[in-house]
C-alpha cells in the first residue's frame, strides 16, 4: 500500500506491505517455533497446537481459543521455568492469535 500526502509544494510517500495469514496458518508458525525449540516436552505443546489448528480450519473458532488457552497453561507449566524467554514468546504469539479471533 502507497500512501501519498502533499500540499501545493512538495509531496512525500510511504509504502508499507501487509501479508495476511489465516489463524491456522499463524498457530502453523508457533508450531514451528515449538519443534525447533530444545524442549523436552515438545509433544505435549504440539498436541495442542495441532487441535487448535485443526479446529480452525474446520471453523470452530471458539475451539481454537479453548485449545490455545491449553498451550498457553501448558506453556507455563513445562516452559517458564527452564526458557523463560521462549516461554514468553509462545504465550504472547498465541496470545495475538487469541485477541484476533475474539474480536472487539
Amino acid at each position: 500500500m502507497t500512501l501519498v500526502v502533499g500540499d501545493s509544494q512538495h509531496t512525500a510517500t510511504a509504502e508499507v506491505n501487509f501479508e495476511i495469514i489465516t489463524p491456522g496458518i499463524a498457530v502453523g508458525q508457533i508450531m514451528l517455533l515449538v519443534e525447533e525449540a530444545n524442549l523436552q516436552h515438545k509433544q505435549a505443546l504440539l498436541a495442542s497446537l495441532n487441535a487448535a489448528q485443526a479446529s480452525f480450519d474446520r471453523g470452530h473458532f471458539n475451539a481454537a481459543v479453548h485449545e490455545l488457552d491449553a498451550f498457553q497453561d501448558k506453556v507455563r507449566a513445562q516452559v517458564a521455568k527452564s526458557d523463560p524467554e521462549l516461554a514468553s514468546e509462545l504465550i504472547a504469539d498465541a496470545q495475538q492469535i487469541i485477541t484476533v479471533m475474539s474480536g472487539p
